[in-house]
């Protein structure tokens, strides 16, 4: 059993583990904005800040990327409380990528255990991914409405430039990507430290792998707004991606 620091982390639950690998060429990387397929736009504003389940108000400055402004995060073990999807891992051509679109803070997971600064350079040399960990429409309605009072009431209050973080984008080793994806099956249980993921290992493998998501190692991000309100309760939500609202 691979042992990893704790981290303060996002929470997740029952895991659903995808394989759905995006070519090189799909994927574009700016200061704003994680594009993939040319369509799908994801936010990098102060990404460093947020983790899954993070809510707040949405910033719209003029002469820097938008981003959240937190104003608390959804604690693990509530979070834990709804299935959260693990997909990719999303290859990118690094070569392709400028120096000035990476901004300093971000860090990536290792193999072995822990985290380490992120550059475009330690990125070629350590054959970074990208793995997407996300919480459906659904279930988030279901964690906001069930679980999740007061982050619900601070979004109604906070009224339409409220949002709340529903996918993360994390960079991590290739060979800890394909572990952490394709290991046949995964759980996590929300702690006072945050989220801590456990992956077996496939077939009749009895190896365990347990990875824990900081914060600071978020690369990219998706909001989602409420769209529709039934009194105090969510009735409905939709995504807001990067340069689209």
């Amino acid at each position: 059993m691979k042992k990893w620091n704790r981290f303060a982390a996002a929470a997740l639950a029952s895991i659903t583990l995808l394989a759905f690998p995006a070519l090189a060429g799909d994927v574009k990387i700016t200061k704003k904005a994680l594009v993939i397929d040319g369509g799908q736009r994801f936010f990098r504003g102060k990404a460093t800040d947020v983790a899954l389940g993070s809510y707040g108000e949405k910033k719209t400055p003029i002469t820097a990327p938008n981003y959240l402004a937190i104003e608390k995060t959804i604690p693990g073990a509530t979070l834990a409380k709804v299935p959260v999807k693990i997909t990719g891992p999303i290859a990118v051509d690094w070569s392709k990528v400028s120096k000035a679109e990476i901004e300093g803070g971000v860090n990536y997971l290792q193999k072995g255990g822990g985290k380490a600064s992120f550059s475009v350079d330690a990125a070629k040399s350590a054959k970074l991914v990208l793995v997407k960990f996300s919480i459906a429409e659904g279930d988030l309605k279901d964690l906001l409405n069930n679980h999740a009072n007061d982050a619900r009431q601070a979004i109604k209050d906070e009224g339409k430039d409220a949002r709340i973080v529903s996918e993360v984008y994390v960079a991590m080793e290739a060979e800890l990507a394909s572990t952490v994806t394709m290991g046949g099956s995964g759980s996590a249980n929300g702690t006072v430290n945050g989220l801590e993921i456990e992956v077996k290992g496939s077939g009749s493998s009895t190896t365990t792998t347990k990875v824990v998501l900081p914060p600071d190692t978020t690369f990219a991000y998706l909001l989602h707004r409420v769209k529709k309100w039934d009194g105090k309760r969510v009735k409905d939500m939709e995504d807001d991606q990067a340069g689209i609202n």
